[in-house]
């Protein structure tokens, strides 16, 4: 029975697809199999999209498309300008994908084994072990936004959680879909508390600290959370 790929294999499958845009990029010899050459990195770059959406983390890949994909190809003609047409075309695209592969290689850490994962079920695991908390609490949720929305650091801005949090809130996802207080760092920290005092792993409570000893989730004083999700 065939397993499942990881999601690090997935990623490294399109990684693969996109050099090998890149490799055939470089045996174009007229301006049909350069089109062709730009519609398959469309592809390619349409199926990385949707795998970050579904990984959860698509804030976190806006970046991989944050230059607006080639609009500037129409077929050259038999004109003489049909030549430096492609020759334009591909420089550009030749650029734009080495671009959009130096962007996915920093990814690569999100998507190897990290200590701390999270199910289909939305259930949070510490080292392979599940950890016991309720959905309906905001400490969950700010857990799940930090997993979620922190940068490749694991550094997520107060306003940026604050924004988050809320928007759960007002879905009523937790609480009672009031508005934040003004005093929202403190709301904050206070939820990060409470994550550590009810949250569970086998009966005990979940302890902030990481096989290293940092601290799991950390405090950049006055800026935000930091997760610290090692590699296992």
């Amino acid at each position: 029975m065939e397993t499942e790929p990881s999601r690090l294999q997935e990623f490294n499958n399109l990684r693969n697809r996109l050099f090998r845009v890149y490799q055939s990029e470089q045996r174009i010899n007229s301006m049909d199999t350069l089109l062709d050459c730009k519609q398959e990195y469309l592809r390619v770059l349409g199926d990385i999209w949707k795998f970050f959406k579904e990984q959860g983390l698509a804030s976190r890949a806006n970046a991989l498309w944050l230059d607006k994909v080639l609009e500037h190809t129409k077929e050259g003609g038999a004109g003489d300008d049909g030549s430096e047409r492609a020759l334009t075309l591909r420089t550009a695209l030749r650029e734009e994908i080495k671009n959009k592969i130096f962007i996915l290689d920093t990814f690569v850490p999100v998507f190897e084994a990290t200590i701390l994962q999270k199910n289909d079920s939305g259930d949070f695991l510490l080292e392979d072990k599940l950890i016991s908390i309720r959905h309906n609490t905001a400490y969950y949720h700010l857990l799940e936004v930090l997993f979620t929305f922190a940068n490749a650091e694991g550094f997520l801005s107060y306003d940026d959680l604050k924004e988050k949090l809320q928007e759960r809130k007002e879905k009523g996802l937790f609480g009672k879909g009031k508005k934040a207080t003004k005093d929202y760092k403190k709301t904050i920290e206070n939820a990060c508390e409470a994550l550590f005092r009810y949250a569970k792993i086998e009966g005990e409570p979940l302890k902030n600290e990481t096989p290293s000893k940092r601290k799991l989730i950390d405090t950049r004083h006055g800026e935000g959370l930091v997760l610290n999700n090692e590699i296992a």
